[in-house]
C-alpha cells in the first residue's frame, strides 16, 4: 500500500488520494443532505444543517488529517454556501457568507467554512497529542519534523495574517 492511500481509524494518514476521497465523500454526503433538507420548514433545515450536517460531520478528518488547503474544502464551502442558500430561498453575496460563516456568538449563523477551520483543527489536535506522541515515540522520531504541522502553519498564518506564535504560546489552543 502507498502512504497516499493509507488510512487509519477512517482517517487519512498523509496528504493524497486518501485525503481527497475522504473529502469527496464528505462533499457527497454533504449534497445529499441538503437535497433532503430542502424537504423540511428553513428552520429546523438550518438547525439540523449548523448542528449535524455539516462541520459536525467533517471535523473528525479535519482534526486527524492534514487537509489545509485541498482544493475540495473550497468545494465543501461552496456546497454549504449554496445548500444554504437554496434552504433559506436567499442569495448570498459574499459578506453575507462571511458573516453566515462566523460563530452564532459573533453575530453570524455558525455555519464555519472548511477552508478557514481546517489549519486550526489540524494544528489543535496535533498541539493537543504531542506529550503522548513523544511518551509513546522512541527518542529518535521525537525530533523529526512533521511537514504536515509545517504546512497547516504556514496556510494558518497566510490566512489569519499574522505569524506564528513562538513556543509555548503555539501549544495553547486559546488565550
Amino acid at each position: 500500500m502507498e502512504i497516499a492511500d493509507l488510512v487509519m481509524l477512517g482517517a487519512p494518514v498523509m496528504k493524497g488520494r486518501a485525503v481527497d476521497s475522504a473529502l469527496q465523500s464528505k462533499v457527497c454526503d454533504l449534497e445529499r443532505a441538503i437535497r433532503r433538507l430542502k424537504l423540511l420548514p428553513a428552520h429546523d433545515a438550518l438547525v439540523l444543517l449548523r448542528n449535524s450536517l455539516a462541520m459536525p460531520k467533517l471535523l473528525y478528518t479535519l482534526r486527524t488529517s492534514p487537509c489545509a488547503g485541498n482544493p475540495l474544502l473550497t468545494q465543501f464551502d461552496d456546497t454549504l454556501r449554496d445548500g444554504l442558500s437554496s434552504i433559506l430561498n436567499v442569495h448570498l453575496t459574499d459578506d453575507q457568507w462571511i458573516q453566515a460563516s462566523l460563530p452564532m456568538q459573533d453575530g453570524g449563523l455558525g455555519l464555519r467554512s472548511a477552508c478557514m477551520l481546517a489549519p486550526s483543527a489540524f494544528l489543535a489536535s496535533a498541539a493537543a497529542t504531542l506529550e503522548l506522541q513523544n511518551e509513546i515515540l522512541p527518542t529518535r522520531f521525537q525530533q523529526l519534523d512533521d511537514h504536515c504541522i509545517r504546512d497547516a502553519r504556514e496556510i494558518w498564518s497566510e490566512t489569519a495574517n499574522v505569524p506564528e506564535p513562538a513556543s509555548p504560546a503555539n501549544r495553547v489552543q486559546k488565550v
